[in-house]
């Protein structure tokens, strides 16, 4: 099993796992997992200046990936080029789980972040998957606020 930094050409593989990552009540048929692939591809080869994928690969099959988006923020008067990243989309099938993969993809883009020079990078993490990323050096951040449409809506 190898890590490797995912391109556009892993696009119908990757609609595979986006899939499976996406644990949907009914199965994407066939030619709308195709229509996804193809939207990824263009959407991978649109944003290949701020998104890295890292990908499990194991007997030419990819069987993990991770993403990493990065995101330019308001400059400062001595920081005019402030980044951080988002990790997103960390999946690895389930008959691979438990081998420490995820750590691996994780890891990987955390590589990617530092050779960037990109000084936070956050995470949304499961309850499950928080010790995951506690190990890898994240930490909890408790004044870390989100506003979500759905809550929007119910007021």
């Amino acid at each position: 099993m190898r890590i490797r930094i995912a391109g556009p050409e892993d696009a119908s593989e990757l609609a595979r796992l986006k899939e499976s990552w996406a644990n949907l009540t009914d199965p994407a048929a066939e030619a709308e997992l195709a229509e996804f692939a193809v939207e990824l591809r263009r959407w991978m080869q649109e944003h290949s200046d701020t998104v890295t994928c890292a990908v499990a690969e194991l007997d030419g099959i990819l069987i993990g990936m991770a993403w990493l988006v990065v995101f330019e923020r308001v400059p400062n008067i001595r920081d005019t080029r402030r980044r951080s990243g988002d990790i997103q989309s960390v999946f690895v099938q389930q008959s691979h789980r438990s081998r420490g993969i995820g750590k691996r993809l994780v890891r990987e883009l955390a590589a990617v972040a530092d050779h960037l020079g990109i000084p936070r990078v956050t995470v949304s993490a499961t309850a499950r998957s928080a010790s995951l990323y506690e190990a890898l050096a994240f930490e909890p951040a408790p004044l870390l606020l989100e506003r979500t449409a759905r809550r929007l809506l119910s007021r």
